[in-house]
This record gives structure tokens, sequence and C-alpha cells, in this order.
């Protein structure tokens, strides 16, 4: 407690009764131990003057001259080492008192501490020596003394290393004049002192590494991703650094372990001025990733449209198509990015082309909302009717996602409007047969479109109570009307019809528009169905009329509307 409380005469009174100086607390601490960890050197001096264990350690293994290196009390850990103390004993994470000096930056204890010849070389449980921890803090002056042993700690992990990883250029120029092996990996991170510099936006680090004869620009991490200097610098837009490494002929072509390459990452990114260096270097343009994606498709997807110029000017091609069958084009239809769009269409690219799904880019456009987009692929003669697996058309889209505009265009342009859905038959087995369709994910598409996007109020509250199963029974074979009637699409419904829309067109179970109208309980479409001509005498194949489904869910109005047609 007297040293606890710095009672400097208490404490003397106590000695002179000769205690037990090397008793400890429940946490393992010595009468020393409390005077370091306070700083009261008048009290450490007294306490030494004993018979004192100066290596005695608390429950974390931590010792007085631990503590004292710890605090960079200098004069205090003078007066300790005086002693002949083990310098080398370690707190349970590995950490000796001349690392923890190092990481602190307390340089007139590191000299102390060097003068009872440490071994300098151990490593804490991270792999850290002092010479890498003092490095990667920046503490250029104690770096500079430990530089006599530069040995790799126990991850391979080099002083050089760690100052690039921290961004320490005063030390990493050090190092260098030592001629360090500069290609050494650090085996606790798998990567170079170039690759960490290169990720990290590094110039200055990078181009004194870059001036070493036997630096090695294409060697790449290894982790993971597998990435080479150019690869990180591209990707993460360091454009100082790409111009840098460019000048040492990188292979401008090395992807990474996901095979993208320095241009498809640029590209992706947006990084226009780095896409335009590499540019200059010959890539092969058209290198796609893993997934069959090309730097133009990936540009197209991100909308950048001046690196979607760049690289078609630089003949890359325009129809190549990724592992799902889609192309640029279509990419730049599902994004409704109109100026890439135009970009793409001079350059010739195939308007039609559809991909695994049979999607085309006119019904991306078209499930997108996408007008000016649609008019230009229209202009450029876009298959108006062409179909999905399911039977999904530009025309069926817009109608089943209430896209009034669109309907109009397609419809102006010669759009099939008795064009319908695949049957349920139909639909499964093209279902089974696209490699990366599954049904129940196709039923539950189909479902959460109707309740979170596109249908009306009216048809979400009768849904609600449905089934995934019931919502594609409905869709199976049915044409744009029966998808109007359903989702409560008015204006539709009549254009539609104005167009010259089968007003009783069946389904293969005799379902007619009417039906789903009455079904749900669209008053206004039932009453347009009816002045259209709409047959109410049409029964379902289990025999229900329009007038018995009305009646069974509550819809009187509408059963009203229909008698009095009667």
């Amino acid at each position: 407690m007297a040293c606890q409380n710095g009672h400097n005469a208490i404490v003397q009174m106590l000695l002179d009764k000769n205690p037990n100086v090397n008793l400890y607390n429940e946490g393992g601490m010595t009468p020393l131990y409390i005077a370091c960890k306070n700083g009261d050197l008048d009290i450490v001096r007294m306490l030494l003057k004993e018979n004192v264990d100066v290596n005695l350690y608390d429950r974390v293994g931590s010792t007085p001259l631990f503590v004292a290196c710890d605090n960079g009390n200098t004069a205090m850990v003078s007066e300790i080492l005086e002693k002949n103390p083990d310098v080398n004993l370690s707190d349970s994470e590995g950490e000796t008192p001349l690392n923890i000096a190092c990481y602190k930056g307390h340089t007139d204890v590191v000299f102390a501490l060097l003068e009872k010849n440490p071994d300098v070389n151990l490593c804490n449980i991270l792999g850290d020596t002092p010479l890498s921890t003092a490095s990667g803090e920046g503490h250029d002056d104690i770096a500079a003394a430990l530089l006599d042993v530069n040995l790799c700690d126990d991850t391979g992990g080099s002083a050089l290393f760690y100052a690039c990883q921290k961004g320490n250029i005063d030390v990493v120029a050090y190092l260098l004049k030592k001629n360090p092996e500069v290609n050494q990996f650090d085996e606790f991170y798998n990567e170079t002192p170039l690759i960490t510099a290169c990720d990290k936006g590094f110039t200055g680090i990078v181009a004194l590494l870059l001036q070493m004869e036997d630096i090695d620009v294409d060697l790449c991490d290894k982790q993971g991703n597998q990435r080479s200097p150019l690869v990180l610098a591209c990707s993460n837009g360091h454009t100082d650094i790409v111009h840098l490494l460019l000048k040492k002929s990188p292979d401008v072509n090395l992807c990474d372990r996901h095979s993208k390459s320095p241009l498809f990452l640029a590209s992706i990114e947006g990084h226009t001025d780095i896409v335009k260096m590499l540019l200059e270097s010959n890539p092969d343009i058209d290198l796609c990733n893993e997934d069959g994606e090309t730097p133009l498709m990936v540009a197209c997807q991100s909308g950048h449209p001046d690196i979607v110029c760049m690289l078609l000017e630089n003949d890359a091609d325009v129809n190549l198509y990724d592992s799902s069958g889609s192309t640029s084009l279509y990419w730049a239809c599902f994004e409704g990015n109109r100026e890439i769009v135009s970009k793409l269409l001079e350059f010739g690219a195939d308007v039609n082309h559809s991909n695994d799904e049979g999607l085309t880019p006119l019904i991306a456009a078209c499930q997108g909302n996408y007008n000016e987009i649609i008019q230009m692929l229209i202009e450029h003669k876009a298959d108006i009717n062409k179909q999905m697996y399911d039977g999904d058309n530009p025309l069926i889209s817009a109608t089943h996602n209430g896209y009034l505009d669109v309907v109009e265009v397609l419809l102006t342009h010669g759009a099939d409007v008795n064009r319908s859905l695949h049957s349920k038959h139909v639909m499964t087995e093209a279902i089974h047969n696209i490699a990366n369709l599954i049904l129940t994910s196709v039923k539950r598409e189909w479902y959460e479109d109707v309740m979170m996007s596109f249908g009306s109020s009216i048809t979400k509250e009768y849904v609600t109570e449905k089934s995934i199963d019931y919502v594609f029974d409905v869709f199976a074979g049915s044409h744009p009307l029966h998808i109007a009637s359903f989702m409560g699409h008015t204006d539709i419904a009549r254009l539609l019809l104005d167009h010259k829309a089968n007003v009783n067109v069946k389904k293969k179970d005799e379902t007619t528009p009417l039906f789903y109208a009455c079904e749900v309980g669209h008053e206004d479409i039932v009453e347009l169905l009816l002045e259209k001509g709409a047959n109410q005498k049409i029964c379902r194949k289990d025999k229900t009329s329009p007038v018995d489904i009305a009646t069974r869910n509550g819809h009187d109005s509408i059963v009203m509307m229909l008698k009095g047609k009667q």
C-alpha cells in the first residue's frame, strides 16, 4: 500500500524492518512492479537497494522492466538495467521490453536496452520483431539502430515490408540503402513490399522500390485473389502508380484469381485516365473474367460512357457475350444508360441477340421503363415480338409492370396484342432446361413482382392470401389482356382493347380476362370489358363463371353489374 500510494517515508521505514520485498498481490504485482507502473523513481531506487527479484512478473507476464519501458521512463529503465534483469522476458503476447519500446518510439529506452545485448530478433505472437515494429511505426532513428541485424521475423516479413505497409518513406529509403531482398514475401500478409505499397497508394515508396534493379513488378500476392501490383493500382485508382509501373513494362494482361485483368478492373471502377494509359500498352482488350465478362461489358454495367467510347474506338468486340449469354448492349439497356446504348448501336451492336433466358435488349429496356432506349432499339430494327423462354416479350413485360407509355409505343410499332405467355407445362420444361433457373425461385419471383412492385393495391390484397403456385398458374398461358385485367392496370387494358385485343381471349382452362377482373375485384376493368363485348357466359373448365367467382369472393357490386348486363 505504501508503494501504491507513493509514501516514500513509510516505504523506507518498512524496508528498515527487512520485509519480504518480493511478495505480490492477487494480480501478481510486486512492490517494485507497482512503483515502476506509477513512475515513482525514488521508491524504485529504494527497492533496488534491497534483495529484490527484478524478474518477477504479473499475471500477464509483464516485468518491472517491461512496465518502465512501456512508460518510456529512461531513468527508471537505467536503474533496473544495473541489476542485470533478463531483458528478453516477454509477456503473454510475446512482447519484450525492446519490442514495446520500439512500438512506442521511446528512443532513449531502446538505446539503453541495446547496451545489454538483447535478442533483437525475438517476435511477438504476431511475428513482429523490434525492427519491423519500429519500421512500421515510422520510428526512423530506432530502425536505424536496429539495422545491424536485419533478420526476418517469424512470418517472413522484413522491416522493409512493414515500412512500405505503413507508408514510412524515410524508413523505406534508409532500408533500401542496405540492399534488402525487395521481392521477399511477408508470410503473414503474403505480399511483397511493392504489392502492399501499390495497394495502399504510396506513390513515393513505389517510385523508390522501382529504382531497385531486381524488382519484380509481376509478382502476385499469395492470398486468395492473386493480385499483381498493376492489378491493385488499377483497381484502386492510383493513377500515378499505374504510370510508374507501366514504365517497367509489366504484363498488362496478368489477371487476378478471378481472371480480372488490369483493364477490366479500371473499366469497372470508372478510372478513365488509367484505362487510357493501359490502352496505350496494347492489352488484350476483350480479355474476360471467369464469368465471361469483358471490360466493355462491365463499363456498360457500371455506367461509364467515356470508357465505353475508348474501348469501342480501340476495337473492343461489341457483340461478345458473357456466360449468361448477355451482351454489352443488353447490360446497357438493363441499366438504362441511353448514352451508352446509342454508342453501342453506332458501333454495330446486335440489337436482337438474346441471352440464355431469351432476354433481348428490348425486353430489358421495357422491363426498366426506359422509353428513349426503346425508341432507339425499335429504330434499329429490334424484333418487337421476340419471346423469352417463358413466352414473355416486350409487350407482356410492359403490361405486367404497368408501364402505359411503353405499351403505347410498342402497340404503335406493331406489337402482337394477342401473343401469350407459354403454358404451364411448356414453362416448366423450359425452366428445367436452363442451368441457372430453379422452378421454385421463378415462381417466387412472379409472386414478389405482384406483391412488392407491380400489382394494384386490390391485386396485392387479394394475392396476400394466395400461394406462389397460384400466381404462377395465373400468368402461365395468359395474354396481355389477361395480365392487365388481373394486375388492375385499367388504362393498359383499354389501350390493348383499342388495338384489337380479343376481349374474350381464353387460356387453356377457358379463363377469360373478365374472369380475372371479377375474381380479384377490379370493378372498372369489369365495366370496361363488358362495354367492349366481354361474354360473361364463358365459364372456366371447372364450370365456374365470372358471376360465380365474383359471388364467391364477395364482390357484390360486380355481381350486380354482371346481372344488369345479362
